[in-house]
């Protein structure tokens, strides 16, 4: 697997996706230095990770489709979801809607509002979730919609908080004790 590294030269690579050059040979003019041949294979691993996702058929992948990826708001998404297993979850595309859940199980539910209970319907619409009125502004960035990866905005902080609580009903609701 060449994680989109092409070979130019002799012990000499450039990375398809962030243009990056690594260099092998002490000789060379571009030679890379020990700390920085990390951080390029990191970020061309990153790069190669993100370009394959965003041309699979994952649900995630299909609603950000033509988003372009920005090195400044990967690292921003990178430090912010160490703070909680669910912002981790919900930013890697771990929030399986209940509708997704209910494929994977054979089974066919609704929303209580009859509506076709997919993830944007259950954070974005759904008025049977708790505390509806607290919801922040649907983001037209599909990115920060879908994964609450932050945009820069300042309701960067409401949007995954609030996804973060929809994510925590949703999980109560699917693996409840049976009523007795």
């Amino acid at each position: 697997m060449n994680m989109s590294w092409m070979r130019i030269g002799s012990w000499e690579w450039t990375h398809s996706i962030t243009s990056e050059t690594f260099c092998l040979n002490s000789n060379g003019r571009r030679f890379t230095q020990d700390r920085m041949r990390l951080d390029l294979l990191r970020e061309g691993f990153r790069a190669d990770c993100f370009q394959k996702w965003s041309m699979s058929t994952r649900n995630d992948a299909e609603a950000c489709q033509g988003i372009v990826r920005n090195e400044s708001r990967c690292q921003m998404t990178r430090q912010l979801e160490q703070q909680s297993q669910h912002r981790f979850a919900i930013r890697t595309g771990g929030f399986v809607s209940a509708a997704a859940f209910d494929v994977m199980k054979g089974t066919s539910s609704r929303c209580s509002c009859g509506a076709f209970n997919s993830l944007d319907h259950m954070v974005w619409w759904c008025q049977h979730v708790p505390l509806p009125s607290q919801r922040p502004p649907v983001p037209t960035d599909w990115l920060q919609r879908r994964l609450g990866w932050p945009s820069g905005l300042p309701y960067d902080e409401a949007t995954i908080s609030w996804m973060v609580h929809v994510r925590t009903w949703s999980l109560t609701n699917r693996y409840k004790p049976p009523a007795q």
